[in-house]
């Protein structure tokens, strides 16, 4: 017969047994990978293999889950027929999840093309959370209607976020009214956090108001 300590041993060992099991399913699932060939014939969702990847940056980031990391490869990227539109204009890129968009071949190669009609990206992550885009140029955006903000990219601005731009190359857009190449706003909330690294922004214009190349509305 099993004595009261070997007994209460086996309830302890069961219990943290019980508890690991509960940790180990409580755990967050791994962030999944998902790729971007332009014009790939082959697309299937949920594009996690470079075979069947999604044709265009957009329907892998309306696939993706918080946390993935979507590669893109080479090409010229201009707007798909499911774009989003934000305040009256249309966006080739619209990120408002928190996943990092990355070029698998860098700025020189990867190019997210407004064709002088549509916004670059626009980027609004969830709250909480942040947005990452590396290693494109993005060039000839256009943002002239409703207020005029943010012809290359908008990166709009709401309290507990932060959005993140590295190496990409911002020219040759426009605005209406704010920031030609890159818009950081409206809201002033200093909880939000903007990071742009290791970029070049150029040779982009406004048709009035401030900020050329970059505008932040921040105080």
């Amino acid at each position: 017969m099993k004595s009261a300590n070997h007994q209460r041993l086996l309830i302890l060992r069961s219990t943290g047994l019980a508890l690991l099991m509960a940790l180990i399913g409580v755990q967050a699932a791994p962030a999944a990978e998902r790729y971007v060939s332009l014009n790939n014939p082959d697309a299937l969702p949920p594009y996690t293999n470079w075979s069947e990847a999604a044709a265009h940056i957009q329907d892998a980031i309306n696939a993706a889950a918080d946390g993935d990391l979507i590669w893109v490869g080479p090409g010229t990227y201009t707007v798909p027929t499911n774009a989003l539109t934000y305040d009256s204009v249309t966006n080739v890129v619209d990120l408002r999840k928190a996943v990092t968009v990355r070029s698998v071949e860098g700025p020189d190669n990867t190019r997210i093309d407004g064709q002088d009609l549509y916004r670059g990206m626009f980027v609004y992550p969830p709250a909480g959370t942040q947005a990452v885009v590396v290693g494109f140029t993005i060039h000839n955006g256009r943002a002239d209607w409703g207020a005029g903000h943010g012809g290359g990219i908008y990166l709009y601005r709401e309290s507990t976020r932060t959005s993140v731009v590295e190496n990409c190359v911002i020219e040759l857009n426009r605005a209406a009214s704010s920031g030609g190449g890159v818009m950081i706003g409206p809201d002033k909330d200093r909880t939000f956090t903007a990071i742009i690294t290791n970029c070049v922004i150029r040779r982009n214009n406004i048709t009035s108001g401030s900020g050329g190349g970059l505008l932040s509305s921040a105080r």
